[in-house]
């Protein structure tokens, strides 16, 4: 069988949790040995601004690193205060930035409950995978 070539980044999103969660075991059964946090990262709402260290951080011994980011909420427009926005924005930016910099040796997935297509960093991924 011919090796999955995996893209640089993914963004999963909607209510069909099971396709979701079958795409992401294809893609960790594609990626190979998973070492959790030498080469394999999961970030959630809570430590979201870990993004940007762990994508300038080789994955020490290992070709690429996985990062799987959940429930960001990068991709909906804010419900309360600003702080979801400014952090979108700045992780946003650093991927416009960036992105060239460390697409070759990190493999990042998004997976949230819901996305607005309108938003920046939307359209980055669209435009990028």
């Amino acid at each position: 069988m011919e090796q999955q070539v995996l893209k640089p980044i993914y963004l999963f999103y909607g209510e069909e949790k099971y396709l979701i969660e079958d795409n992401l075991k294809k893609i960790k059964k594609a990626f190979g040995v998973m070492q959790k946090g030498i080469n394999y990262i999961e970030l959630g709402e809570n430590n979201i601004l870990d993004i940007i260290p762990n994508l300038e951080t080789p994955a020490f011994g290992f070709e690429k690193k996985l990062i799987i980011i959940r429930d960001s909420n990068f991709f909906k427009k804010d419900t309360k205060g600003g702080s979801t926005s400014d952090t979108r924005e700045k992780i946003e930016s650093y991927f416009k930035e960036n992105f060239n910099n460390f697409k070759d040796y990190n493999i990042i997935v998004f997976i949230e409950e819901t996305a607005i297509k309108t938003l920046g960093l939307y359209k980055f991924i669209l435009n990028n995978r």
